[in-house]
C-alpha cells in the first residue's frame, strides 16, 4: 500500500490536471479533477495535518515503508527463532516416545 501511494504521487507530481477517483466510504467513489498538485495534506498525528511538498511526502512514505521492512524483518526472524524451538520440543518428544516404545 505504501509503495503504491509512493507511486501514485509520483505520476500526479507537477500534473496541472490528474483525473482521479476520491473514495467517499469503503468501495464508493466519485469521479474528480485535481487541479495542481505541488502540495499534498498530511496527517502527522493527533488529528493535525499539514500541507507538504510532495516530494516531502514521499520522503515520508519511504521512511515509513522502511520502517515497515525493518518490522518485517524482525518478525521473520522472531517466526524463525520460535520455529526452531517448536522443533527442538519436537525433537524431544519423538525421543521420549522411542524411549518408551510408544
Amino acid at each position: 500500500e505504501i509503495a503504491g501511494s509512493i507511486r501514485s504521487l509520483e505520476e500526479i507530481k507537477g500534473k496541472k490536471s490528474v483525473p482521479m477517483l476520491v473514495p467517499v466510504v469503503e468501495g464508493i467513489f466519485l469521479s474528480a479533477e485535481l487541479k495542481g498538485s505541488d502540495d499534498v495534506v498530511v496527517n502527522v498525528g493527533a488529528g493535525v495535518c499539514v500541507k507538504k511538498p510532495i516530494d516531502d511526502a514521499r520522503t515520508l512514505l519511504e521512511a515509513r515503508y522502511d520502517e515497515m521492512g525493518q518490522y518485517a524483518k524482525e518478525m521473520q526472524a522472531e517466526l524463525e527463532k520460535y520455529s526452531e524451538e517448536v522443533r527442538g520440543i519436537e525433537k524431544e518428544i519423538t525421543g521420549a516416545l522411542t524411549d518408551k516404545n510408544v
